[in-house]
């Protein structure tokens, strides 16, 4: 449909041309002399005298038209040939006047150009850098992971660690610098190294705390178990106590840290995992501890204020030295479990500052299994 209408408008336009074209090519039209003339010729052909006379009277004014019109055409031709200077002049005129116009768009134009170019330049610069310099430092990470795990010497890797706390490895050099703290022969080592690394302590790395905590638990756990089958440390050697002796320096000191958390105001209901975990010496006074899940061992922990309901994987759990009377509400099937399994003894301590004694357990048990009714 659109092939048709489109050669029929170009045959229209042909039929259109060609007709415009023969009418400017048609005999150009007789002026008024020339009939005055053809007349006077006729009049003249008869030979009457009074014929003649009119054909001479015609004559003349076919000369006076023709006087006219060339008069005219003069005329015509002389003011076309003045009009052509003005209309120079006029367009001269007028390009003078927009050439300061065109000078300025032109230059702007260039300068805006210019500027575009420069700023693409500089944003490539500094992508390139950006690319270059994390690229350098890839490199740095990898150059150092493979010094440390080729080294023995703590000094040297901590602190080449430490240079990657800002910048893309920042969190890997974190969890690396964790890894290394927990293969340290030295408490002081250990200690930096969380400092570094892994401080400040807070509710949002708490987990990561309770890891590395459960980590050192698990790993003196069988230590504590074959230093518990004798007498003072006598069942181990030298070399098994003074590793005995580092972790449990560890754990006080991670056992305290996640303590500072557990005692401040719970922002979740989410329970807090501290299966496997042990505590020694930690204060728990007043902490919230509702649902969580309960350590493998207290240890001279101070429980006074704090609720311990709806904790659950207490099975297992192992209490010593501890005044768990002392907290402010617990469940029925573990307050059976710490009534059955870990009742007051008279030669046990604890790090409370309410004191205990038997009158002390008696009157406070009462009081959690009447809370728990």
């Amino acid at each position: 449909m659109r092939r048709n209408l489109l050669a029929f408008l170009l045959l229209f336009a042909v039929v259109c041309g060609s007709r415009a074209y023969s009418q400017t090519q048609a005999a150009p039209p007789v002026s008024d002399s020339d009939q005055l003339r053809a007349t006077a010729h006729r009049l003249l052909a008869t030979g009457s005298t009074a014929d003649a006379a009119q054909a001479a009277d015609l004559l003349d004014k076919a000369a006076e038209i023709d006087s006219r019109e060339a008069a005219t055409a003069k005329a015509r031709a002389e003011t076309q040939q003045l009009q052509k200077p003005a209309a120079a002049e006029s367009g001269w005129k007028v390009l003078v006047d927009v050439t300061p116009f065109l000078s300025f768009v032109i230059v702007a134009l260039g300068f805006f150009f210019n500027s575009y170019q420069s700023r693409v330049a500089d944003q490539q610069k500094r992508d390139e850098a950006v690319r270059q310099s994390a690229a350098d430092e890839e490199k740095r990470w990898t150059d150092a992971i493979t010094m440390i795990q080729k080294t023995e010497d703590f000094s040297p890797a901590a602190s080449l660690l430490r240079t990657f706390l800002t910048g893309q490895h920042a969190a890997l050099a974190r969890e690396t610098g964790a890894s290394l703290m927990l293969t340290s022969k030295r408490f002081d080592n250990f200690r930096d190294l969380f400092n570094t690394f892994v401080e400040p302590v807070t509710a949002d790395t708490l987990t990561r705390a309770i890891e590395l905590l459960r980590s050192v638990s698990v790993t003196v756990g069988p230590l504590l178990t074959k230093a518990n089958s004798a007498p003072g440390l006598t069942a181990l050697t030298d070399a098994e106590a003074e590793t005995y002796n580092l972790l449990v320096q560890e754990r006080i000191f991670l056992g305290a840290k996640v303590a500072g958390i557990l005692r401040q105001p719970r922002r979740s209901t989410e329970p807090i995992d501290l299966n496997n975990v042990g505590l020694d010496s930690a204060d728990l006074t007043g902490a919230d501890l509702r649902g969580c899940v309960a350590p493998y061992t207290w240890n001279m922990v101070n429980l006074d204020g704090a609720d311990l309901r709806g904790m659950t994987g207490f099975q297992n759990t192992w209490v010593y030295n501890t005044a768990w009377w002392h907290a402010s509400h617990i469940d029925q099937p573990f307050l059976h479990l710490l009534r059955e399994r870990f009742p007051f003894k008279a030669d046990q301590t604890s790090n409370t500052p309410l004191g205990i004694s038997e009158e002390d357990y008696r009157r406070n048990l009462k009081r959690l299994e009447t809370a728990a009714q």
